[in-house]
């Protein structure tokens, strides 16, 4: 659409609705509003995190899914997890892992940073499934939990 715009001005608005009409497809001057972007922080080996995937998919939402034990999740997207559910990092640590345990890791003693890096370097740390919109985040645990999230649409 820029090389229409380029050539044709203002007129390329028009110049694209005619040629939806001529293949048939229904246009308007208006983007049609997008659905807010939904990602699923998943772990496929997980009962609740299949759960979760299906609840979505059955109200219509087709997450995209992020496979955190293959793909770490760094610290900044750790952050902006956490932003969106005003909590600290221990909303999202697994403290019955047993490595927190061998640790013997103290929350009070850990700072964030510290913390959000641990998380990122060891995923299996996380608690899952997460899901993640524009405006929120929750810890899907139990999946109704996912039901708060579709206030925003």
């Amino acid at each position: 659409m820029p090389r229409i715009k380029e050539k044709l001005g203002d007129r390329s608005l028009g110049v694209a609705k005619d040629l939806g009409k001529r293949l048939g497809k229904k246009t308007s001057g208006h983007r049609a509003a997008a659905q807010p972007p939904w990602t699923l922080y998943y772990n496929p080996h997980c009962g609740t995190c299949l759960k979760v995937k299906e609840r979505l998919e059955s109200r219509g939402v087709q997450p995209k899914i992020v496979e955190y034990m293959k793909d770490p999740l760094s610290v900044k997207t750790l952050e902006r997890i956490l932003k969106k559910m005003g909590l600290g990092p221990a909303a999202i640590t697994r403290f019955k892992e047993p490595f927190w345990m061998e640790k013997a890791l103290d929350p009070d003693r850990l700072g964030r940073k510290e913390w959000l890096e641990m998380l990122a370097e060891h995923p299996f740390l996380i608690q899952r499934p997460i899901v993640e919109t524009k405006e929120r985040a929750v810890v899907a645990r139990p999946p109704e939990e996912t039901d708060s999230l579709f206030s925003e649409q």
